[in-house]
């Protein structure tokens, strides 16, 4: 009778850890779910924040190369500065990428390692 009982607790045992397994591996695809929507849906809007932005400033840096140009009697040297500062901020972009990354980290692990 007693071995009985254990024969039916270790079925039980067995089955709950089986649920158990089950259950962390449905909330891990979830989390990951979750996780990748958000990164995804950022990813979305930056994409989309980044191509207005850029076409905004492209319609400045037009007008105030022509503006420059005409202020200087010359269109090509208006273009030639608008892209001369274009250069520098690229080259001082380069310089300091290195210091970007500790930034973008701790943004994303925000996301990755909630604990909501």
């Amino acid at each position: 009778m007693a071995f009985e009982e254990l024969k039916e607790q270790a079925a039980e045992a067995e089955h709950q850890a089986r649920r158990y397994g089950n259950l962390t591996k449905e909330y891990y695809r979830l989390k990951a779910f979750k996780v990748l929507m958000r990164g995804l849906l950022h990813m979305t809007k930056g994409v989309g924040l980044a191509a207005v932005a850029l076409i905004t400033l492209g319609f400045f840096s037009v007008a105030g190369a022509l503006f420059l140009g005409e202020a200087l009697e010359s269109p090509a040297t208006g273009f030639l500065i608008v892209g001369g500062v274009y250069l520098l901020l690229f080259l001082l972009a380069y310089a300091f990428r290195d210091k970007l990354d500790g930034p973008f980290i701790r943004t994303f692990s925000e996301y990755f390692f909630d604990d909501e």
